[in-house]
């Protein structure tokens, strides 16, 4: 299991800067804006789209929920597309040039797998089921063979029909230096049913071998397929199905910090929760999660948070899909602790309107900011990547950026 407390720094973060320069950025026509929350600057400039689909894309379709980290010279991106979610990589040597991919080449497909098998007497069996996605959308060592049906008490354990909203760190394994890329992920097995969080590593970032709980049912049989993180109190959602999901995870010399969203909580309880991790596939230090105050979730948006070296605070930024569509941002109330008490608690975030930002179309959705591989932003600058398009038409969003930069 991979430890958070090795000694030194992440690696040096400086891509943004050694790929453009300030003098650059600020002659450019592009709009921006300004604004000040909890003590830190922000400035906002539109860089526009980033991705496209490629000419023998299947669709119609979509392009949505990224993730984006610099790491080896190189912008990688995970992110979610056409038919229902399916998580897809990409990369480029420059944060605002158009990333190249291959949609053939899927990260991390949803399924096969099915919820539930007759629970094993041996005691040595294992407590976590695997199976590894390869490019050829052929799996290999998959534990079970069918697709789960839709049965209560088995909808929720497995990922078979969406993965969606990617989270992935690139974290240091042993004392060699070897590394390793780990995904948390939104996923379910049915349409309508709530999300759960999923798990899954890498060598390469590109070819992936999930991580499931081993779940005991009531029915006395195993579920293969359990979740990383369930909603607290799946019968509680809130008037919705959503559930819990998009995560948000960083590596400091204590802990993993994973902040993500559960509209199950009690009512009145911030959605946003954090749960502290000795490694990234551990059991939580505590439950139920923490309570994340000051991240405000009026519409569907999630929230990205990095850790800021230079103010040794949380930076977070979600993009606002109800109307007005805008960009949010807030950074913790005080740096943060080993206790991690203080990361609990953000200041009220500032609102800026996309169409301000000279974002087009009237929809942003799922938002995430540029970091290294174990999510902090060391320097003065970053991005911001979401997705954006035309409401009404599905097939119209895809993914822009916007240049950050903080003071």
């Amino acid at each position: 299991r991979a430890s958070a407390g090795r000694s030194g720094l992440a690696p040096t973060y400086s891509a943004i800067a050694a790929t453009e320069s300030n003098t650059t950025k600020r002659n450019s026509r592009m709009p921006s804006t300004r604004n000040s929350v909890g003590g830190l600057h922000f400035e906002l400039t539109w860089r526009g789209k980033v991705i496209d689909t490629p000419a023998d894309w299947p669709g119609p379709g979509y392009l949505s929920y990224p993730t984006v980290m610099f790491d080896d010279d190189r912008y990688k991106m995970w992110f979610a597309g056409w038919p229902h979610d399916w998580i897809y990589y990409a990369e480029s040597s420059k944060p605002f040039a158009t990333f190249e991919w291959n949609w053939r080449e899927q990260a991390v497909r949803p399924g096969p797998c099915h919820p539930e098998v007759p629970a094993s007497p041996d005691p040595n069996n294992p407590s976590v089921c695997v199976y590894r996605v390869v490019r050829s959308s052929v799996y290999t060592d998959v534990p079970c063979d069918a697709l789960p049906t839709p049965t209560p008490g088995a909808l929720a354990l497995n990922d078979s029909w969406m993965t969606a909203d990617p989270c992935v760190l690139r974290v240091v394994i042993d004392d060699q230096g070897h590394m390793r890329y780990y995904m948390w992920y939104t996923g379910t097995c049915y349409e309508g049913v709530h999300n759960s969080i999923f798990f899954a590593e890498s060598l390469d970032g590109k070819v992936w071998t999930k991580k499931y709980r081993k779940v005991l049912l009531p029915t006395g049989h195993v579920g293969m397929c359990g979740a990383f993180v369930l909603p607290v109190d799946p019968q509680n959602l809130r008037g919705t199905q959503y559930g819990a999901g998009q995560s948000s995870v960083i590596q400091l010399p204590d802990r993993f910090y994973h902040y993500y969203r559960d509209t199950s909580v009690a009512p009145g309880e911030p959605i946003v929760r954090l749960i502290r991790l000795q490694g990234p596939f551990a059991e939580p230090d505590t439950w139920p999660p923490l309570a994340v105050n000051g991240l405000r979730t009026d519409g569907n948006e999630s929230w990205d948070i990095k850790y800021h070296v230079p103010s040794g605070r949380m930076i977070a930024f979600a993009a606002r899909e109800a109307a007005p569509c805008s960009v949010l941002i807030s950074v913790s109330k005080d740096p943060i602790s080993a206790d991690a008490v203080t990361a609990c608690e953000f200041e009220a975030p500032v609102q800026i309107s996309m169409s301000d930002l000279g974002i087009p179309g009237d929809n942003m959705n799922n938002g995430c900011l540029l970091g290294n591989r174990t999510g902090w932003i060391e320097g003065r600058e970053s991005a911001f990547y979401c997705g954006f398009g035309e409401q009404a038409h599905a097939d119209t969003w895809t993914i822009g950026a916007t240049h950050v930069l903080i003071d």
